[in-house]
């Protein structure tokens, strides 16, 4: 995963199976500039915050740039 630079993700709820793989694919690509993450679109609003300020605590690079939104066509 060394040479993986963007990242889509879509359909993304709040199960922790799906955290734990963007934590791994987050830690685990160092090339990486880019991950989306597009959420499902059941997804209920308090939800989809707690996803985002989890995706804040991570220590990542300043390199990362993570899109997280409702849209699937980002």
């Amino acid at each position: 995963m060394g040479k993986l630079r963007l990242i889509k993700l879509t359909n993304i709820s709040s199960f922790v199976p799906e955290f734990e793989f963007i934590q791994f694919l987050l830690f685990s690509s160092p090339s990486l500039v880019t991950m989306s993450i597009v959420e499902h679109p059941e997804l209920e609003p308090v939800e989809a915050l707690r996803i985002t300020k989890r995706l804040l605590q991570l220590r990542l690079s300043s390199a990362v740039s993570i899109d997280f939104s409702s849209d699937s066509t980002t």
